[in-house]
């Protein structure tokens, strides 16, 4: 539109040069006609208030431009920001639980029950189920078993308000075994924008989870391999141990763990009773310094998680 301005305006100052660009003069053979006269002069005023108005438009556009410019920028960052809040809270709306099962021998096979919630309004599609496991950021040697359930096989949905649960087997094959963190991630498309969004949680997988369930023994003490007892509650123990509520617990017992990929046992003794519900509980490991610390210091640590069904 501002070329279409200049070109109008010169053009009509073409137009005025050539109609009155002089006075003109006739041949010296011939008659002289009546001179029209220079009138460029008269057309100054108009051609100045036409290059005034040219400029002016010109002035009034740019800044047109420049303010829908600025309004959309502005537009782009609200848009940006809409995208992000609306992904975060997608992200803290898939809650996702684990829990250690330890398998029934100290084989180094434990299991975690995954627990995936979703509790925004609306479906999400295209999830995806990663475990991996790492201890202090390298990765460790454990095998996966693949889920039961089709919705943790490759891609799945998760509608509004679902829960859904499951156990994942797996097997430890390092060698030897030290505790270790299975890292669980829950991946998705953001609806907006396609970029992966993931709900995470680590669940910390202890040097006792992979000894098995402790079974009642009638094995004798160990002489000079008691430790340090810990006070643990009634009610953690009852369901470690496996012991139903209407059964009574088994108070001063003896119970029999497998260390993990070895041919070794760990002793748990269990005593008596406190007024507060409290039990005193200590290990006994043969041939294998240090590891019934490491056991106490794993039951303590367990106990004071929250244990989920």
């Amino acid at each position: 539109m501002l070329r279409s301005l200049v070109g109008s305006e010169m053009c009509i100052r073409d137009s005025i040069n050539a109609e009155y660009g002089g006075c003109q003069t006739g041949s010296m053979t011939d008659e002289p006609e009546p001179k029209r006269g220079c009138k460029e002069q008269e057309w100054m005023p108009v051609l100045d208030a036409l290059q005034t108005t040219v400029h002016g438009l010109q002035g009034t556009l740019a800044t047109a431009m420049r303010d829908s410019a600025t309004k959309l920028n502005t537009s782009v960052q609200m848009m940006e920001s809409m995208n992000n809040l609306m992904e975060e809270y997608l992200a803290r709306s898939v809650v996702l639980e684990t829990l250690v099962l330890p398998s029934s021998q100290g084989d180094g096979g434990f299991g975690v029950r995954v627990k995936l919630r979703n509790n925004c309004q609306f479906g999400l599609e295209r999830l995806t189920l990663v475990l991996e496991a790492r201890m202090q950021g390298e990765p460790v040697p454990v095998d996966f078993g693949v889920p039961a359930i089709d919705k943790f096989k490759g891609e799945f949905e998760l509608a509004a308000a679902e829960m859904i649960q499951e156990d994942v087997l797996c097997s430890c094959k390092a060698d030897p075994v030290h505790a270790f963190d299975v890292h669980v991630r829950a991946d998705f498309p953001s609806p907006g924008t396609g970029k992966t969004l993931s709900a995470r949680t680590i669940c910390p997988v202890r040097f006792l989870d992979l000894c098995g369930i402790p079974e009642l023994s009638i094995q004798e003490a160990l002489p000079n391999q008691t430790v340090d007892r810990a006070m643990i509650p009634l009610e953690f123990l009852r369901g470690w141990l496996r012991v139903s509520p209407a059964d009574a617990f088994p108070f001063n017992a003896r119970f029999e763990l497998q260390l993990p990929l070895t041919a070794a046992k760990a002793y748990l003794e269990v005593g008596s009773k406190t007024d507060n519900n409290l039990v005193a509980v200590g290990f006994q490991v043969s041939d294998t310094p240090g590891t019934a610390d490491q056991l106490t210091q794993d039951l303590v640590s367990k106990c004071g998680e929250k244990v989920g069904t």
